[in-house]
């Protein structure tokens, strides 16, 4: 899209789409290194650990990549810019 103009719905998805992708390989790998196999309440740690860093994991990410960027590595691939 030309600067100033903002994209079009399909590519705007496809970006988060990428973004949210990353977020989860990430918040995965972090939140298995974390919980090991230890249970609390009953549950697996990892069903309590992972949500949370699924939440400060995407809300760290997109402020730091927007915030100082401009872009998320999704909005970049995809010639996108905030």
């Amino acid at each position: 899209p030309a600067v100033g103009q903002p994209a079009g719905l399909g590519i705007r998805i496809a970006a988060r789409f990428i973004d949210g992708l990353v977020i989860a390989i990430v918040s995965t790998l972090l939140s298995s290194l974390f919980s090991g196999n230890s249970t609390y309440l009953g549950m697996h740690s990892f069903s309590i650990v992972a949500p949370v860093f699924s939440g400060l994991l995407a809300f760290a990410y997109f402020t730091v990549f927007e915030g100082l960027k401009g872009w998320t590595p999704g909005k970049k691939l995809l010639g996108l810019a905030v």
